[in-house]
């Protein structure tokens, strides 16, 4: 097995290798768009957040970058940018505050 350098996506973060099962590399050349459609479901299904970049058959390897981080939302369904400035001073006031031993100091 010979030394596979690593692939970079346009932001110089490394690829991640993966494989899938020798039936779906079979479809690699009977047929193209039958071995896209199984490597994306495959993915889908078992690597959400990840995105199919390339498939290498020589090497039975697949490239993965991951976009988790674009994905990602609050969890309260609210992003932080769309809370007023009263909501904010609310919800400080509210927060409690241990180990401060002065009355009437919060913590930012």
């Amino acid at each position: 097995m010979s030394l596979v350098k690593p692939i970079y996506d346009n932001y110089g973060v490394p690829l991640t290798r993966s494989g899938v099962s020798e039936r779906i590399w079979s479809l690699y050349k009977a047929d193209q768009e039958a071995f896209k459609r199984e490597v994306n479901k495959y993915f889908a299904l078992g690597y959400p957040g990840w995105t199919v970049v390339k498939a290498s058959y020589h090497n039975r390897i697949i490239w993965l970058r991951d976009d988790r981080r674009q994905h990602v939302e609050p969890s309260n369904g609210v992003s932080s940018s769309s809370k007023t400035g009263q909501d904010k001073a609310q919800q400080a006031d509210t927060t409690p505050v241990r180990g401060n031993k002065r009355k009437g100091r919060r913590r930012a």
